[in-house]
Order: structure tokens, then sequence, then C-alpha cells
């Protein structure tokens, strides 16, 4: 080969190859910049961490020793029914948004008492068992008309009407049941009307015939199915799938006296009792419909009584609240979960009545209160945030599973703090600029400590800037969505085609320069090699042979 032909060469690579390396390292895979979420950056339940005790300023509510109850609207506006004895016992009604201005809801001159509320479509609803013409009624108001109407719904021929509970259903129809002694039999029955109706249709759900039934405690479904459990001896439980005609036993003690059921409607359904076990002993018992009703012990007081337990459940968790004999002059409020399985009863207030009733419920951020009536006061504790966040973000990483091949799937890498019991993980994404996301479920665990997980994105497409975050729920069912993060892998199947056309451009330049005879002859001076004729030997002359002669 030719010098120069070689050095148009060189200078073709030292030209291209600097322009490939550019070309190549701009368009490098690269992650755009991550925020992480700040460590306050959102907050999750607390579940069990209660702050002090505090008294409502109800105004000389003249409480009546024993009863007390309250529901939490969708506004977080707590609504608190209570009975006053200050004269004759009336059901009086306050909420949250000004404790201080309160309602007398009913209006007979004659006692009042057992209150029970419910909350539906932005309208407070309050049952009760009053004495009317020296008989006892189940009398329902609502806050529609700020209680001014009281609705006699006990019409089922009953002197004796007691023990009223109410929920209310996602379409607002409101539903009651109560417990009342047969006109024929004389047996206590449990009774069940609803709005839809007027409270005009009364159904009969049991059939005693050697017991009273009594105690009834309602709560109704998500689908909307109603659901009753009330206590004779033992707990019973039925359902409005067959108009509450397959009755369950739930207690399974047969030979001790079971009483003041409470329920909650979730999937499988939870009821909460007091059994006694012997030697003068009431316990807490819970119960649930996945397996049989088996029956297991909440309460951890072998030597004091037990009662009127509460139950509510947010998200995972089952929240039970009870009160309980402590020491033969102190009595305490009492309180377990089910994230350890019941095993600790954490004491909520020793300044109350073994026979007073406690009440639980939740706002929607799944924040605990409890209230409950002691020495004509009402009585209010709450689980508190911690000052660190629940469920924080520590560590994020989108890998590509192959490269540059159109629509291949991300391994997603998670790991987060996980002080309040992670119960998933999701991960979302959008590849239009979060106008729509889609996620996955991540597969991971946790240990008390930190929770890490895997996941995947599916399809993902090359030089398509990708923005993804994570959903975190705990087991509480509070959920949030960590700070929005953004991943981009360059196209480079298209870069690839680009370089090829750039690099052929050049080497036809470059070409076309070399066949000009000005061109070619500039780069031939310019690395030919000069010949020093200074040393350059002179050449001998030629001698020619000649034929001898």
């Amino acid at each position: 080969m030719k010098k120069r032909n070689l050095m148009a060469l060189i200078i073709t690579g030292i030209l291209v190859i600097p322009v490939f390396i550019a070309l190549y390292e701009a368009n490098a895979s690269s992650n755009l910049p991550i925020t992480l979420p700040a460590k306050n950056s959102f907050q999750l339940s607390s579940l069990t961490s209660f702050n002090d005790n505090w008294t409502l300023p109800i105004p000389n509510p003249g409480i009546d020793g024993l009863e007390c109850r309250m529901a939490i609207d969708s506004n977080d506006i707590i609504h608190i029914v209570y009975v006053n004895g200050t004269i004759t016992q009336q059901i009086i009604y306050t909420n949250s948004s000004n404790y201080t201005n309160i309602r007398k809801v009913s209006n007979n001159p004659a006692d009042s008492v057992e209150p029970a509320i419910a909350v539906g479509d932005n309208t407070v609803y309050i049952v009760w068992m009053a004495t009317i013409a020296a008989e006892f009624n189940i009398v329902i108001s609502n806050s529609s008309d700020y209680f001014s109407t009281n609705l006699t719904i006990s019409t089922n021929n009953s002197a004796s009407n007691y023990n009223p509970d109410i929920a209310v259903d996602s379409n607002g129809i409101v539903h009651v049941v109560w417990a009342a002694p047969h006109n024929i039999t004389g047996f206590g029955e449990i009774w069940y009307t609803n709005s839809s109706s007027n409270y005009k249709t009364i159904t009969k759900i049991t059939n005693s015939s050697n017991d009273d039934d009594r105690n009834p405690s309602i709560a109704v479904g998500s689908d909307n199915t109603i659901h009753i459990a009330w206590n004779m001896d033992q707990i019973f439980y039925a359902n409005s799938t067959d108009n509450f005609q397959s009755i369950q036993t739930v207690s399974k003690n047969p030979s001790n006296p079971n009483t003041n059921p409470d329920i909650v409607a979730t999937n499988p359904i939870f009821i909460t009792w007091a059994a006694n076990v012997g030697a003068g002993v009431d316990e807490i018992f819970l119960a649930n419909s996945s397996n049989n009703w088996e029956n297991i012990t909440i309460s951890k007081s072998p030597t004091n009584n037990s009662k009127h337990p509460r139950i509510m459940k947010f998200g995972d968790i089952i929240h039970i609240v009870w009160t309980a004999e402590y020491l033969p002059s102190t009595d305490l409020v009492s309180y377990a979960n089910s994230l350890d399985n019941y095993q600790e009863n954490t004491t909520i207030s020793l300044n109350c009545t073994f026979d007073n009733s406690a009440d639980i419920a939740f706002t929607k951020n799944g924040r605990i209160i409890i209230i409950w009536p002691f020495n004509f006061t009402i009585y209010s504790r709450n689980s508190t945030y911690p000052s660190s966040p629940a469920v924080r973000q520590i560590k994020s990483i989108l890998i590509p599973m192959e490269l540059n091949k159109p629509g291949t799937a991300m391994l997603a890498f998670g790991e987060f703090f996980n002080e309040f019991y992670i119960e998933k993980v999701e991960i979302m994404w959008s590849t239009n600029t979060g106008v729509s996301w889609n996620t996955f479920l991540m597969f991971g665990s946790g240990n008390g400590t930190k929770w890490k997980g895997t996941g995947v994105i599916p399809g993902y497409q090359y030089g398509v800037v990708l923005l993804y975050k994570y959903k975190i729920t705990d087991k509480a069912g509070i959920e949030h969505e960590t700070t929005q993060q953004m991943f981009y892998y360059p196209d480079t199947r298209t870069e690839s085609i680009v370089l090829i056309i750039i690099l052929f451009g050049v080497l036809g330049t470059l070409t076309a320069l070399y066949l000009i005879p000005q061109t070619r002859n500039f780069f031939g001076r310019l690395f030919s090699r000069k010949e020093d004729k200074t040393t350059e030997k002179a050449k001998k002359p030629e001698v020619k042979e000649t034929p001898e002669s």
C-alpha cells in the first residue's frame, strides 16, 4: 500500500474515532436526578401509641355512669351521644366541631337510655330506649332536622323493647335491631327493621322457646349485607343473605354465660364478647367466621372481671377495647389489637368504673379514638403519630432486563424503613407524564425494621422518559405514595443508525476530498518523507561491458 493511502486512512481514523466516542458517551444509559422523600415526607398510622387522657369540654353533662357512644364521619368529626341523668335520664348529642354546643335529642318527659349512634350520608342517626306511657319503646331521631323529630319504631306489640343498635349502609338505608319479649311466648326475641319501609316492616330474627335473646349488635358489610350477633346463654350470629334464617353458634362455652357481643362486618366476620370462665371471672373472647368461630381469649386478667367489649377493624388490624376490674378499688379501660395476636393488653385509663362501657372509632387516617364515662364526665384518649415517619424510602433502583430490545421489562428494587408494619408495596409507573398510572404489586418482606422487595415494570420502550413512584400500605390500611421519580434509557438502535450515517458521511467527505488533485497533493506533501539531500550518496557511473577482443 502506498504511503499516501495509508496516511489517508490514518487521518480518517483520527477524525472518526473521536466522533464515535463522543456520540457513544453522550447516549450512554443514564438516570435523571432522583429526589428521595424527605424524612418527614409522609406519615402512616401509629396504631397503638396513645396520648394522655383528656376530658371532653362538655358543659355540665350530668352524664349517666354507664352510657356514651361515638361515631366518626368522613370529615373526621366525632359525634357523641350520652345519657344525662340530672333530673330524668335524657339523650344528649354533641360533636367535636364544638363540644360546648349540646343538643337534647329525646323529647319525652320520662327516662330515655341505651343510646346507639351511626353516621351515613353526612346524617347522624341516634336510636334509644324510651319510656313512653309505662312502656319501653325503641325511638329514632336524626340530624336532618337537628333531632327535632322522635319516631317510635318498635311496633311489634311488645311493651318492653330494649338493647337497640344501629347501622347505616352505603345506600343510606338505616338498619335497627333490638330485643323484646314475644307477646305470646314471653321469651325475649331479636327484632329488625330498616328505613326503606319507614321502619314499618319488622322481622323477628329469633324463635326462642326457653330463654331470652338479648344484647343484639348490628353491622353492615361492604356489600350491604346485614350481620347481627346476640346472646342468650351463648353468642349467636345470622345475616341477611338468607333473611336471617341460618343461625350459627359462635361461642364455645356451653356451661358458662356469654354476654354483650359486638360485631364488625368485614371479611371474615369478627365478633367479640364477655364470658364467665369460672370462679366469678369474666374474660373477653374473640372469634371469626373463617375458622368455624374458633374462640380465643383476648383479656389477660385471670383473677379479675372484663366486660363490655367493643370492636373495630381498620385495614387488616382488629382493635378491641373493654373495661375490667384491676384492683378492689381500681378499674381500668383496656385495649388490644391483632398486630401481636392480642398478646399485650394496653391500659388506656385507670379512671373508669367497671360497669362503664367504653367505645372505639377511627378517623379516616387510622387514628384511634377511645371514649368512656367516669364520674359524670366523658374522657377520651387518642392514638398519636410518632415524631419520625412510620414508613420512609431508603433505596430505589431500576434495571433493564435486556438492552436494546423493544418492550423490555424493568426490574425494580425498593427498600423502606418498616417501623409500623408494611402490609404491601406497589410500584406505579407512567409513560405519559403522569396522565395515567399503572401498578404492580412488589414481592418482598419486612422484619419490623426494614422492608425489601422486587417488582417489574413490563414493556418499557427505550427513548421514553419513565415516571415511577411507590404506593405503601400499612396494616391499618393507610396508603401513601412516595415522591415521583424518573428513569431514562436511550433508544440506542436508532442512534446507532444515525452514527453509521455520520460515519459514512465522514468517509464520503474524506474520499471526495482525496479525489481532488490539489487536496491529494497537499496530503502527499504533508505526510511524505523528505529525503536528506546532503547525505544522499553519489550514483556510480554505469559501466558498460565490451566483448573481449
